[in-house]
């Protein structure tokens, strides 16, 4: 009976020296001690559990996020991470204060979301993703954090927010090879009972020909099926969350990226593209317009994404990468005027798909050849009619590209070329007759642009024809005289200097 009277004095003791020393040092202006005090009180409460249960030290470590000091931030984040991921080893008693707590802290929590350092940023979504502090969130707090993930222009804030959407945006067990917490909601549009099954190898893991294999092997149909599962649930996250920032879509790729699998299956994303559109009768319902653009902006991040590791990533990712660019020209190059045809109808999409085409032709003709010329004459066909029918520079000039990098390595496709600019050459010419300028002043600028885009690409787009260069130079020379004229009517204007400059006179036909 002494002695126990004896440890409760001590007991006494020791909280009196705990309550005088903590309180001031947590206020230290010392970053350091600030920071080791923390790790004290987090030892000293892994001793002795009963110390959750007093507010003022669970309230201590809160407070402690709030330290202007980011790495004391990062540490008391951590301390409460650690609480709630091992709560099942607590008693009763305590997972039921530290729910009460959860409720107090958690929009303090959501907070250090939007934090200036961040790591500390990071570190709050990574304490967040845990299912018991999920499960809590407010519908409004919940699309704040994962809208970090287009969000951020930081790539650590944006890999947290991805993890944070695989465990609970998407199906279980998500689209990454590395599992999650359990799942608090799933993607819309996607059935549950078809959830994919864990691709726990993964591209990583079975070699970055994993999709070449799983094509002709048909014992991996059930890890295609994930694949298309898996692309179809981030397809309607990017639908969903990101609703008209969908260009955001390259940041999500690169959230997931080395981690989703689905994201170098390009066969899949083929598929589902050209899904209900070709051929229809052996196709399934098409995706709507939006979900097919962000398909493609998903499936042009990745092939880009792809490319730069190629070019500028560590040898091994260059291995990889090599195998992955060489396997999607196996899987999309022969389709490729399929998805043209497809994309056509919206600039958006025949943009992105012309830019896809160039990426791969031009790898394609300097390490895989076979796989450039093995549908030469219907990828020409497609770049061509592309190139005589958009009115967009950028896309003239990623046909250009695409055609230049097959006449590389195949004698038709330079044909195909040469004939083309010939082509462009004959219609600008008789466009810039000075009749048919003034007439048909739209088309004649069209023209123009399609022979500058050719010209600058190495091309005489003159083919010595004089006649054609005495044409070109007329119309300079009247667009000079025209600059001219319009200089020296505003320098003469009296309220020039006291009144804004009126517009200049509209340029005379053909100028």
């Amino acid at each position: 009976r002494q002695a126990d009277a004896h440890a409760g004095g001590l007991d006494m003791l020791r909280a009196e020296f705990l309550d005088q020393i903590v309180p001031p040092r947590t206020r230290d202006v010392s970053e350091a001690i600030r920071l080791c005090t923390l790790c004290e009180v987090e030892r000293l409460m892994k001793a002795d559990p009963d110390m959750y249960l007093q507010r003022k030290w669970t309230l201590r470590v809160f407070l402690m996020t709030h330290d202007p000091a980011a790495e004391v931030r990062i540490k008391a984040i951590s301390i409460i991470e650690s609480w709630f991921a091992g709560s099942a080893r607590h008693s009763q008693e305590v997972r039921q204060y530290l729910g009460v707590f959860a409720e107090q802290i958690l929009t303090h929590l959501v907070q250090r979301v939007g934090d200036v350092d961040a790591k500390v940023a990071a570190a709050a979504i990574r304490c967040l993703r845990l299912p018991e502090l999920a499960a809590r969130l407010e519908d409004s707090e919940f699309d704040h954090v994962v809208n970090m993930c287009p969000g951020s222009v930081d790539q650590t804030i944006r890999a947290e927010a991805g993890c944070f959407i695989n465990s609970h945006v998407f199906h279980d067990p998500g689209i990454c090879v590395v599992q999650g917490p359990t799942k608090r909601k799933r993607a819309p549009d996607v059935d549950p009972a078809v959830a994919p099954v864990a691709d726990a190898a993964g591209d990583d893991a079975d070699g970055p020909d994993v999709g070449v294999r799983a094509a002709s092997d048909p014992s991996n149909v059930e890890a295609l099926f994930n694949s298309e599962i898996h692309l179809s649930s981030l397809v309607a996250y990017i639908d969903d969350y990101l609703g008209e920032r969908l260009a955001a879509p390259e940041r999500v790729v690169s959230a997931f990226w080395g981690r989703a699998p689905a994201l170098t299956h390009w066969g899949i994303m083929v598929n589902l593209c050209l899904d209900g559109e070709w051929p229809p009768a052996q196709s399934g319902e098409p995706p709507s317009p939006k979900r097919r653009l962000a398909l493609l902006f998903v499936m042009e991040a990745a092939i880009r994404r792809t490319e730069e590791d190629f070019r500028g990533g560590k040898p091994a990712e260059q291995a990889t990468a090599l195998a992955r660019l060489t396997e999607a020209c196996a899987k999309m190059l022969p389709e490729m005027p399929k998805l043209m045809e497809v994309c056509r109808a919206d600039s958006q999409m025949l943009q992105l798909i012309c830019q896809v085409c160039r990426i791969l032709l031009n790898f394609a003709a300097d390490h895989s050849p076979q796989h450039a010329v093995a549908n030469v004459a219907a990828i020409c066909h497609s770049l061509r009619r592309t190139f005589e029918s958009c009115l967009f520079i950028d896309t003239m000039k990623m046909c250009a590209d695409s055609m230049l990098a097959l006449a590389r390595c195949s004698n038709e496709a330079h044909g195909a070329f040469m004939d083309l600019a010939r082509d462009i050459f004959h219609a600008g010419y008789t466009l810039l007759k000075p009749a048919l300028f003034a007439e048909r002043n739209d088309e004649a600028r069209i023209a123009v642009s399609r022979m500058m885009v050719l010209s600058n690409r190495g091309l005489d787009m003159s083919f010595s024809n004089m006649d054609f260069v005495e044409r070109l130079m007329e119309l300079l020379r009247s667009r000079v005289e025209w600059a001219a004229q319009a200089s020296a009517e505003l320098s003469a204007s009296p309220l020039a200097s006291a009144a804004p400059a009126p517009s200049p006179p509209s340029a005379p036909a053909g100028v």
